[in-house]
């Protein structure tokens, strides 16, 4: 375990979309819990954190965009975070950048599910909980979403 280079700032929630899915009250559909094929996650890093300035990235988490196993809702949340770099002696930009995407998108998705989780657990139909995921390996093609940086 190692201390990190870059400090959590701040999130906001840009946007937020839950509403029931066509059909929801159709007794004859079936439920699943297998949720990998009713959301995604879209990654889009804004801004590079450097010693002069801080780093950000939007996530976009979305339910059930076309699937038909996951009855009852449709939803999107899109969070936005800004991270700090606080190391003096920062790692090579290449290195910074790879450790910043992985760490903001794992902490952005967190609050994301969180989000998912409380507002769908006071209705009358199963809350959503989603799945714990890891960035790790899809770190080059997050940084090649970047649409502002170095």
């Amino acid at each position: 375990m190692q201390a990190s280079p870059l400090q959590f700032r701040r999130y906001v929630t840009e946007g937020l979309h839950l509403d029931l899915a066509p059909g929801y009250d159709d007794p004859d559909r079936q439920l699943s819990d297998d949720l990998e094929d009713a959301f995604a996650v879209d990654v889009e890093p804004l801004a590079f954190p450097r010693t002069d300035r801080p780093g950000d990235l939007r996530l976009t988490v979305r339910l059930n965009d076309g699937a038909e196993s996951w009855p009852f809702y449709r939803a999107r949340i899109v969070v936005r975070g800004t991270f700090d770099l606080m190391d003096p002696e920062p790692p090579p930009p290449e290195e910074l950048d790879r450790y910043f995407v992985l760490t903001a998108a794992t902490v952005l998705y967190g609050a994301a599910r969180a989000l998912f989780t409380q507002l769908t657990a006071a209705s009358p139909y199963p809350r959503i909980m989603l799945p714990v995921v890891t960035f790790a390996d899809d770190v080059d093609e997050l940084l090649g979403n970047a649409t502002i940086g170095e």
